[in-house]
């Protein structure tokens, strides 16, 4: 009987060689800092600090979880950076449709993420600095549940 040859060699490869370049995108920071659901006052700004250990530069994203008690149907954040530089950013998101349905997730929890200005440079045993609070119109802001930030490396310097 004759072994017919397996053609499966260059996808196993690529498979690998994909795992291998994936590892440079893992998230040297991920936390989440968590929100009454009661109410997030407007001048009540999350403060994140975020370890650096190495030059380089660095993807920043904001992660919102939000539940269908939130009553607008878009959510406005100002991001102010600090360190390694300071940077200011207004960043707006879709929450729910017009029908006030959460867009992602299930009936009553779900999850957004907003990616931020390209990269952050930093220089060896630096630290990135960010502080988030909302901006609407309500100084007690309902149904955000957490607010979090992950930071992955791009490139060494």
């Amino acid at each position: 009987m004759k072994r017919q040859r397996s053609n499966s060699i260059p996808y196993v490869l690529a498979a690998v060689a994909l795992a291998l370049a994936s590892c440079n995108r893992l998230p040297i920071y991920n936390h989440y800092q968590h929100i009454s659901l009661q109410g997030w006052q407007q001048d009540d700004s999350l403060h994140f600090v975020v370890p650096v250990e190495q030059a380089g530069s660095y993807q920043v994203m904001v992660n919102i979880r939000a539940t269908s008690i939130y009553p607008y149907t878009q959510l406005t954040l100002d991001v102010h950076q600090n360190k390694p530089e300071n940077y200011s950013e207004r960043v707006c998101i879709d929450i729910t449709d017009d029908k006030g349905n959460l867009k992602t997730g299930s009936n009553t929890f779900c999850d957004y993420s907003i990616p931020l200005h390209d990269v952050v440079a930093t220089a060896d045993a630096d630290t990135i600095d960010i502080a988030i609070a909302h901006n609407m119109s309500r100084e007690l802001l309902p149904g955000i549940a957490d607010i979090g930030i992950v930071v992955e490396r791009r490139s060494a310097d």
